[in-house]
């Protein structure tokens, strides 16, 4: 279920661990411009690696390495055709990765595997900085980096490009815009569409439980690459519209949330109204001999993750309406 045409393996045949580690010439074999895209995984996180590495091929881009933490996957990524190398450090694979690409003097775009990469990133990093980075807002990042890179971060008051002394001056640095590396809130609202920005990259770390939860966000976005089988069931699909009366919709509060002021019990009669829809929805499919429920997006009239008065995260942009991910309101891994 992979695209074709990526070039490892260089023979059929499994060298065993110590042929598969990082090194400088499985680097410049793949690397384009001694660029490369990477993310790292364990054998449970494989069909996050497949999606990963399916929708960068996808938009162009065949310059990736995976890192395995397993021998298990290193095997099934050399199956698979996927470039891949072994992972031994104990400490932080992020940090460990970071480190050993910087000491082989490679430009490296490290990604989380459940990043969905829509745009080859390549060409936009290899862009002059004081013209690339935009300016429309902040996104976060891992506290632990967040700490460092505040750390005696210095506005430059000659530059009007959004860079920053930051890393006790010694390098520049900068945000990169949440419409064109989007959050997967960020583009459930199609903040991308409203300001006609073709986003590079969609993340959805997911607060929720269980890596179930992520797929399913990642499949209503239309960004998971599901197997054939996934298309099919023995009984068929059932598949229902969720309807919501003028008059309930109409009386539930605009805006987060997360306002104290927020009448929420009008929201969650909003919540209670589908989620009865859902349970007849699952009743009939029982009754019908065992078919599976197609879910319909989910509603709120405020978005369960904007911010104060309604704004999305990292933006200036508001929260429409919410189309919210199934998981807020049903837990998937029960």
């Amino acid at each position: 279920m992979l695209p074709p045409g990526l070039p490892y393996p260089p023979s059929g045949q499994f060298k065993g661990i110590r042929a598969h580690l990082l090194s400088r010439d499985l680097v410049e074999l793949h690397a384009s411009s001694n660029h490369l895209v990477v993310t790292w995984s364990d054998w449970d996180n494989r069909d996050f690696v497949r999606n990963w590495v399916y929708h960068l091929h996808k938009a162009g881009c065949s310059a990736l390495l995976v890192g395995a933490t397993d021998t298990q996957l290193l095997e099934w990524l050399f199956e698979a055709g996927i470039p891949a190398f072994l992972i031994e450090q104990k400490s932080p694979a992020r940090v460990s990765l970071l480190r050993a690409f910087s000491e082989l003097g490679t430009n490296v775009i490290l990604s989380d595997v459940d990043a969905v990469w829509l745009r080859d990133p390549i060409p936009f990093m290899q862009m002059e900085w004081e013209s690339a980075i935009p300016s429309d807002g902040r996104s976060g990042e891992r506290a632990a980096f967040n700490d460092l890179f505040h750390r005696e971060l210095v506005q430059l008051t000659r530059r009007n490009d959004n860079l920053a002394s930051v890393f006790r001056g010694t390098l520049l640095g900068g945000i990169l815009s949440t419409s064109a590396f989007c959050s997967g809130q960020a583009y459930r609202a199609g903040l991308q569409q409203r300001i006609h920005v073709r986003p590079f990259v969609v993340h959805t770390p997911h607060p929720g439980p269980g890596e179930a939860a992520e797929k399913f966000v990642l499949r209503e976005l239309g960004l998971w690459r599901d197997l054939p089988e996934h298309w099919t069931h023995p009984a068929g699909f059932l598949t229902y519209d969720n309807k919501l009366p003028a008059t309930l919709w109409e009386s539930a509060p605009r805006g987060a949330l997360g306002e104290l002021a927020a009448p929420l019990h009008a929201e969650s009669m909003v919540v209670n109204h589908q989620l009865i829809q859902y349970r007849n929805a699952f009743i009939a499919a029982r009754v019908l001999g065992g078919h599976s429920v197609v879910q319909p997006p989910v509603w709120l009239r405020g978005d369960l993750a904007a911010r104060p008065k309604g704004g999305l995260a990292g933006t200036v942009a508001s929260a429409p309406s919410a189309h919210i991910p199934v998981d807020a309101i049903i837990d998937l891994e029960a």
